[in-house]
């Protein structure tokens, strides 16, 4: 007999016949077709009716409806299996099976070599269809098997080949038809409900079950009644919608019922990676649960990667949060609705329940906030605010939350004992906030897990954009008006691979870092930042592409680089034999400081721009010695350092073995990668505030010179060279320039340290160090100090810094005593890391240039400079040959 389809079969046909045509009844193969689709969007209907339109083309045939819900149930599976052999075999009278193993093969014996149409209903396990058709080799030739599910991925599970077709809602001219024969009996709306009927339209989304109910419901009924009911819909949907709704909500884990319902109430509509992001900090596990809900036909997501439900879903989903208490607000998990989240908070009604808020008002609205309006809230993890104006100072924010999204915020600052180290999202535009010392430890802990930033910035007082790490950010925004105040860029190790156009706004750029993985597109006009005088390139090897083919051409002091070394067979270089250094200091007379990290092809470093103060080479291991020293003797002519200098009184030994330098490894110094900062993965060196280093990012270096460079030799022009840590001398009246050299190795930890039977390569370790040079006077405790960071360094450096003479004077010119003063030049690595515990670094030796007056009669001269270091000493046998070409 066939089976009944619907009252009003509006849009059922057109679905069965693209159905039916899958099927292909003509083919003599088996076949199996899953149809998937949400709750109520009319799966077991359509299923009906493709089964009453091809259902004499079989010898037996048989419909089971629920099967999810019967087969949890005791006996379950037998009552399925007694329904099918008794529709199988055409019989009106009782048929028992004993049990499930003995139902199995009898549906065997009877469907073997009989083609047979079967329809299992509303299916989520597969052994739910192990037992009631076995395999494909059971049944005849020309059988054809329809399931029906609300999870599209457990088809995928499955082991039998088989087609699927998703169903989805009505049209709009299918759900006006369908919903007028329930309320009207006719097939279009009456005059006076016209308006009215698209409310119910707009409210049902296309789902046949809310047209059909809602329908029937408001047949025969007012209008004042229809805007009633209409009403509370929105506000509590029909029990019958929510019942046939919930179903796939009960079947959902615990993490992905909070990951539905937080959807449901905050986050529909916005891109999946920024709520993946979110729920993440929250250990829901959002890409597995996502996905889950997806396939379960909960979720959607659009071109536009955002995440949608169906209102209805939406509902449902805000209903069973409404449900959890439905007379006392603060009790719920979840508030949504900017009213009961204006009670809760005027009246402090909140509880540790409360999971997120939002206060988005549809018109703008004032709020009076209490200080502690959110001190009873202390699980609150998303707070949401908007077209609300707030006034009062808070005293208290909940340390665990992960958003917090407030428009117009009131105050200047946030409470003083709110911690953010659990946000991943703050977003407060149009706020008088500063971000002060409560930020700083978070901000320079990196915000590695960014991806979106806005379209556009216009931020006038920003003046520090470090983007450093943030690997997932591949965009940066537009810049449409003029941003004068920021001072630093770092765009180093992103994905952004084009800068806009409007880049040129940024008119008081001083530094700027880039390079890594992201080959950036850098814009023409970037020779417009007049301001510029920092540019730090990270892995430098790209940098001809950069010269090449991305409008950098204009930058000729860097092109000039690219011809000091020797390229691959994949490097072009355009244009590098027509140079004009002199052009180049007309376009980028500012820039002071050149980083380059990390090149292998890298020999040689030109005569540098006068406004050069700082140049860094680090792991450039082809950097050849000669190079070295040109660039030292550079210096030593800027700084106008005299040729012929008295020596100083301090022993210099000729050579150092492994021994005595593992003697010289301050262990105590020694930190653990997790107790500090990796300087692998930020620029922020740990004890600095953010304030300090947009300061030190920014400092003008008119009067200090710094180099690094890889290389194991100190000029003999040094006149004061010692393995000790420290070097005296005397000089007059006044300070002269003095410029210090340090020669850093780095030397394998003995195996007791390291838990390592044999010393590894450097390349296998990560060597991170700070170290200071203190400078005293006449045994004053109070130095003039110079430090440097350094981080991921693989070889033998050296670094060079200089005092000008006007700063030391002007620092010590209240500890000064008449024509001799003693001074005292001393350096120490206050902190080192070594990640793998296989190297350490020390201070083998140190130079200092000064101008003395005199120096004791014992001291040991060394005017020869080869006696500096044995380049075949013992120390370098186990490290990176790279450190033995300089």
């Amino acid at each position: 007999m066939p089976l009944f389809v619907a009252q009003y079969p509006v849009g059922i046909n057109t679905r069965a016949e693209a159905i039916i045509l899958q099927l292909e009844i003509g083919s003599n193969d088996v076949r199996m077709l899953g149809m998937y689709g949400p709750g109520g969007v009319g799966k077991t209907t359509i299923a009906k009716a493709v089964y009453n339109k091809i259902l004499d083309h079989f010898e037996g045939s048989s419909f089971l409806e629920n099967v999810r819900d019967k087969s949890g149930t005791f006996d379950g599976i037998i009552q399925l299996q007694e329904i099918l052999l008794r529709e199988s075999l055409r019989m009106n009278g009782q048929l028992k099976v004993c049990n499930e193993s003995k139902g199995t093969i009898a549906i065997k014996n009877i469907h073997h070599n009989k083609r047979i149409l079967l329809i299992l209903d509303d299916v989520d396990k597969f052994y739910q269809i192990e037992r009631l058709i076995g395999g494909f080799d059971w049944l005849g030739s020309g059988s054809r098997i329809i399931i029906t599910t609300r999870n599209k991925h457990f088809l995928q599970t499955l082991r039998i080949h088989h087609s699927t077709y998703e169903l989805k809602e009505l049209d709009d001219h299918e759900a006006l038809e369908l919903f007028s024969m329930h309320a009207f009996h006719k097939n279009k709306p009456e005059e006076d409900y016209i308006k009215l009927t698209d409310q119910v339209i707009c409210y049902a989304k296309g789902l046949p079950l809310a047209l059909s109910i809602i329908g029937a419901n408001l047949h025969g009924r007012s209008e004042m009644e229809w805007k009633s009911a209409l009403d509370k819909y929105k506000m509590i949907p029909d029990r019958d919608i929510q019942k046939v709704l919930q179903v796939s909500y009960q079947g959902l884990d615990e993490t992905e019922q909070d990951i539905f319902l937080d959807l449901a109430c905050f986050f529909k509509g916005l891109y999946k990676d920024y709520v993946i992001d979110i729920l993440n900090s929250c250990n829901l596990y959002p890409i597995i649960g996502i996905k889950n809900l997806i396939d379960k036909c909960l979720v959607t997501v659009d071109q536009f990667k955002k995440l949608w439900m169906h209102d209805l879903l939406q509902q449902m989903g805000r209903e069973i949060v409404r449900q959890e208490s439905p007379q006392i607000l603060g009790l719920r998990s979840r508030l949504w609705c900017y009213k009961d989240a204006f009670e809760v908070l005027m009246e402090n009604k909140g509880s540790d329940n409360i999971r997120g808020i939002t206060i988005i008002s549809p018109e703008p609205t004032e709020l009076q906030l209490k200080a502690n309006c959110f001190e009873k809230m202390g699980n609150l993890k998303f707070l949401l605010v908007s077209n609300v104006d707030t006034c009062g100072d808070l005293e208290y924010l909940p340390s665990g939350l992960r958003v917090l999204d407030w428009s117009r915020f009131p105050s200047s600052s946030l409470p003083s004992n709110f911690r953010p180290h659990n946000l991943v999202v703050l977003n407060m535009p149009q706020s008088p906030v500063i971000l002060d010392k409560i930020f700083e430890a978070w901000i320079s802990g990196g915000c590695f897990k960014l991806r979106i930033l806005p379209s556009c910035i216009s931020m006038k007082s920003l003046k520090l954009l470090s983007l450093f790490r943030c690997e997932r950010v591949n965009r940066l925004p537009d810049i449409p008006q003029e941003m004068k105040n920021l001072k630093y860029l770092c765009l180093a190790h992103t994905s952004i691979r084009e800068l806009p156009p409007s880049f040129r706004n940024l008119t008081g750029l001083e530094q700027l870092d880039f390079g890594s993985f992201n080959l950036c597109h850098l814009p023409r006009s970037l020779d417009q930042l007049q301001q510029l005088r920092i540019l730090r390139l990270h892995d430098y090897d790209h940098l001809q592409q950069y010269l090449s083919n991305y409008g950098f051409l204009r930058l000729n002091f860097l092109q000039k680089l690219t011809s000091c070394y020797t390229p691959s067979k994949n490097c072009s270089l355009l244009g590098s034999e027509d140079l004009s250094l002199q052009e180049s200091i007309v376009k980028f007379n500012r820039l002071q400081l050149l980083q380059i990290r990390d090149s292998k092809l890298l020999q040689k470093i030109p005569k540098l721009l006068e406004s050069i103060r700082e140049v860094w080479a680090i792991n450039c291991i082809s950097l050849n010695s000669e190079s070295v020293r040109e660039l030292f003797l550079q210096l030593r002519r800027k700084l106008e350092l005299p040729q012929n200098t008295k020596y100083g009184d301090n022993i210099l030994m000729d050579s150092y073995s492994r021994c005595k330098l593992s003697h010289q490894i301050d262990y105590s110094s020694k930190i653990g990668c997790s107790s500090k900062i990796d300087y692998s993965l930020s620029l922020f060196k740990p004890s600095r505030t953010l304030h300090e280093f947009l300061m030190n990012s920014i400092r003008d270096y008119r009067e200090s010179y710094n180099i690094i460079v890889t290389g194991k030799k100190i000029p003999k022009w040094f006149n004061h060279q010692s393995i000790e840590s420290s070097i005296s001398f005397w000089i007059g009246p006044k300070f002269p320039t003095i410029a210090v050299c340090l020669a850093f190795h780095l030397v394998p930890l003995k195996d007791s340290y390291a838990n390592n039977d044999k010393y590894g390569s450097i390349r296998d370790d990560v060597i991170c160090w700070d170290c200071d040079v203190n400078v005293f006077t006449n045994g004053h405790t109070q130095p003039f100090t110079m430090g440097v960071d350094f981080y991921d360094l693989k070889c033998d450096h050296l670094w060079f810094c200089s005092v000008s003479h006007s700063q030391l004077q002007q620092y010590f010119r209240n500890m000064m005593q008449g024509d001799q003063n003693l001074v005292e030049v001393s350096c120490k690595i206050s902190w080192w890391s070594s990640r793998n515990g296989k190297f350490a670094p020390v201070i083998a030796r140190m130079g200092v240039h000064a101008e003395c007056i005199c120096h004791p009669p014992n001291s040991v001269i060394i005017d020869d400079n080869s006696q500096n270091v044995d380049d075949n000493s013992n120390y370098s046998e186990n490290v990176d040959d790279s450190s033995d070409d300089n």
